[in-house]
């Protein structure tokens, strides 16, 4: 039902925040094709650092590994150099696809900058070179280890 007032509000008033709204639904929907085209049309009406994070957060779960560091390193964090989510999801996808030494960097920068204990987890998960599985469980991102 909500889906369907942001949608709604999306066809009155075009805007930033109604957009990241129905990405927001669309996502814990399982729709990640739908929040990612949502957060994406964000971005037009706006200039605001949780379309980036929402994006961010939804690369762990949907969307080409490669495509989703680029679009981290190269356009989030260039508009958001502070910002720990951002640096939290992108040592996440380092570490499960493509360079672990600089996961370390990212997660420690992450560290830095938000003090959370997933941060510490997944800290402890890089340092210890376990291995990191993801799974979606309830529109959100799980991690597990072994």
């Amino acid at each position: 039902e909500a889906k369907i007032h942001a949608e709604r509000s999306v066809e009155l008033f075009p805007y930033i925040t109604n957009y990241t709204n129905l990405g927001a639904i669309d996502s814990r929907l399982g729709d990640y094709e739908g929040a990612k085209s949502a957060y994406l049309s964000a971005l037009k009406y706006g200039d605001d650092k949780l379309p980036y994070e929402n994006l961010s957060s939804l690369a762990l779960a949907y969307g080409d590994p490669s495509k989703n560091i680029d679009f981290i390193k190269n356009i989030s964090l260039k508009k958001y150099p502070n910002d720990g989510i951002l640096w939290f999801n992108l040592a996440i996808l380092e570490y499960k696809y493509r360079n672990k030494s600089e996961a370390l960097m990212d997660i420690k920068k992450a560290k830095s900058l938000t003090h959370d204990t997933t941060i510490d987890f997944v800290e402890n998960i890089i340092m210890s070179h376990k291995t990191l599985e993801l799974k979606v469980k309830d529109g959100g991102v799980v991690f597990y280890t072994y």
